[in-house]
């Protein structure tokens, strides 16, 4: 009988769970029905081809073009005025879609038939009979292979049946095309649809992706010999797009909100009508192209297709305000409320006054080396110098990791690491920091760290106070936590914050770097502590033999005179370092007992800011601040449970208690 009870009640809590899923994917749609969904908007904003006109006439057979991607390319280019050349693997419906596109597009289509991976399949020779030739072919047709299948259980003979569709049917018609057209001494472009899965593996798409990577290297060998011989040959990367294929790798909801296949013939269209020399051995993308026509088309790197990143413009009643404005006190991007050492100034005035800005700067950067070493106790080799820390951490991801690696990171963490992975296509592995909501102390979980490290894996990316928390890594569990990661997995330690931390105990990354055989690579900045953001320098410190692997990616003269100066000189103000560092600490505890004495629990911060539980809700609290003219950092941590509040000057501290302690 209680078996029963139970039974019955878990078949109700299924059919909520199912019931309210049902629901969600119902609104969802009604949302797409009665406003542009974003697919329809970015349709309404695809570039359109100029050229157009430089296809008409064209012989263009388009392989795999009775439905899908391929349809919707002869649909398009016979529109455009190119005779289309329709192919399938049965004839009859090959020709009922040639007849079906010239019945809606107008002008003449033809087809032609056969399996590709048949070598007696022979399209050059039936596309000769039909039209009296070929001046343009689009390898479009492919098969996905297995998809829900790990590589290693996949059969020899079934990758190599994926192989003979996507690679060896490609090989052969490309080589009779080209071998017909330098005997005839013309000229003829050929295009290869290809896939980001050829650069960046997929889960159980391995022999897709193998066979589209092998086709990708296929193109650029025969670019690469073909030269200036006035045949053409491009790879276009297509994005998902919503096709019978796609449908039998996603689910069904994810299926449907992809974008339709006329999304992609922008990069196509370009692709058929630029100068040959413009995409001549090229990888071009369909989200490049979409996303930035002029750098699609001629940008390699997958930056192309993304957005720059801006702070957007502070506003006050409606009106544009400096970020530097008396109106206005700005408190999202940690930067140091006092500003730089008198010594910084001082030193710089006299910079000008001796050293002409004609002259480079030393690109060794000698003189802040050697101080950097007095400093942290270690030798000048120990250094890379950098245009801020952001320059030092470009240069390990470029040095270490490849597209479609991974690296480990806290969640959250650095905005600014992220738009660097990003841009370099590293994945991150991200792992939550443990806030402490179980009663133990806030802090890093590294064991969890170590369980997340994956076969890619190449690097381990720790921020040291933590951003934003502030919770300094403790140095023997980082001690513990090193002896553990593979040796062959670098171990970046971001100290952006290390200079205002006090805490007992902590981590001091230069303090080990040459005590270990593991790497371990510090990253540091003069943009907070010391109060140089508008001079952009920062610095790497690690093993010699790992600095000078560092400094080989490094561009010459990126760092000015003037700001190693200013970074000398702010190293040298010892006593006024010394003075700051104990009055944030003593602002960060009154900040930090005024937030518990209103009854919330912060988190005790070894850093700069400090995250406090919001009176209210996040968006009532930034605005409440913002009508006393004061912008806090617009961001909410753990679930909404934590807001950013700066550790600032004492009057600004001030200022920010009396308004916390306003809310009811």
């Amino acid at each position: 009988m209680k078996q029963g009870v139970e039974f019955v009640r878990q078949l109700i809590h299924r059919s909520r769970q199912l019931s309210a899923k049902v629901v969600r994917r119902l609104r969802r749609v009604a949302a797409n029905l009665s406003e542009p969904s974003d697919i329809e908007k970015l349709l309404a904003a695809m570039p359109r081809s100029g050229a157009v006109g430089e296809v008409a006439g064209s012989r263009i057979l388009i392989t795999g073009s009775t439905r899908g991607v391929g349809r919707v390319m002869a649909e398009t280019l016979a529109r455009d005025g190119a005779l289309v050349i329709v192919h399938g693997r049965d004839p009859g419906k090959a020709a009922a879609a040639a007849a079906a596109i010239a019945g809606s597009a107008g002008g003449r289509v033809a087809s032609v038939a056969g399996d590709l991976s048949d070598p007696d399949t022979d399209l050059v020779a039936q596309a000769a009979a039909e039209v009296g030739g070929i001046d343009v072919l689009i390898h479009n047709a492919g098969v996905l292979g297995p998809s829900d299948t790990h590589i290693w259980d996949v059969p020899a003979d079934t990758l190599s049946e994926t192989m003979r569709t996507n690679f060896d049917a490609v090989h052969r018609l490309t080589s009779s095309l080209v071998k017909h057209w330098l005997a005839a001494q013309t000229a003829g472009r050929i295009l290869f649809i290809s896939t980001g899965t050829a650069e960046i593996p997929t889960a159980k798409l391995g022999p897709y992706g193998i066979a589209k990577s092998a086709m990708e290297r296929l193109a650029r060998s025969y670019a690469h010999e073909l030269g200036t011989s006035g045949i053409a040959l491009a790879t276009i990367r297509l994005g998902s797009v919503r096709t019978d294929m796609t449908r039998s790798y996603f689910n069904w909801e994810d299926a449907e909100q992809l974008p339709p296949p006329e999304t992609v013939m922008p990069v196509i269209q370009y692709a058929l009508t630029a100068d040959s020399r413009a995409v001549h051995g090229r990888v071009l993308t369909s989200w490049g192209v979409n996303a930035d026509p002029l750098a699609g088309r001629s940008m390699a790197h997958p930056a192309a297709g993304m957005p720059a990143f801006h702070y957007p413009k502070f506003t006050l009643n409606g009106q544009p305000v400096a970020r530097d404005s008396d109106k206005i006190t700005v408190f999202d991007r940690a930067e140091n409320q006092f500003g730089p050492a008198p010594q910084v100034t001082q030193a710089l005035s006299e910079m000008l006054h001796t050293r002409p800005l004609s002259i480079y700067p030393d690109d060794d950067y000698d003189e802040l080396r050697s101080v950097l070493a007095r400093t942290h106790g270690l030798k000048p080799e120990n250094f890379t110098i950098g245009a801020g820390s952001w320059d030092v951490l470009d240069r390990i991801l470029k040095l270490y990791a490849l597209a479609g690696d991974s690296v480990v990171v806290n969640d959250p963490g650095w905005f600014g690491f992220t738009m660097l992975t990003q841009r370099r296509q590293v994945r991150q592995i991200a792992v939550p920091f443990d806030p402490g909501r179980s009663g133990n102390r806030p802090h890093h979980d590294l064991e969890r760290v170590l369980q997340s490290i994956d076969y890619d894996t190449r690097l381990i990316y720790l921020i040291n106070p933590s951003n934003p928390e502030g919770v300094p890594l403790d140095r023997a569990e980082f001690l513990a936590f090193l002896d553990r990661v593979p040796a062959h997995i670098p171990v970046i330690v971001d100290e952006a914050y290390a200079e205002f931390s006090t805490a007992p105990g902590r981590l001091i990354g230069a303090d080990i770097v040459n005590g270990t055989e593991k790497p371990v690579i510090v990253t540091r900045t003069f943009s907070k502590f010391y109060g140089l953001a508008a001079m952009r320098i920062g610095y790497g410190i690690a093993r010699p033999e790992i600095v000078e692997r560092l400094d080989r990616m490094a561009l010459i003269f990126t760092v000015s005179k003037m700001a190693e100066t200013a970074a000398i000189a702010a190293l040298g103000a010892a006593g006024r370092n010394d003075t700051l560092r104990n009055t944030i600490a003593a602002e960060r505890d009154r900040i930090f007992n005024a937030v518990q004495e209103t009854g919330r629990q912060p988190i005790h911060s070894d850093s700069c800011m400090m995250l406090v539980p919001p009176p209210v809700d996040p968006v009532k609290f930034w605005d409440t601040y913002e009508a006393q003219n004061i912008h806090m950092p617009r961001a909410a941590f753990f679930g909404g449970d934590y807001v950013l509040m700066p550790v600032a000057r004492p009057d600004q501290n001030t200022r920010n208690i009396e308004i916390y302690r306003s809310f009811r």
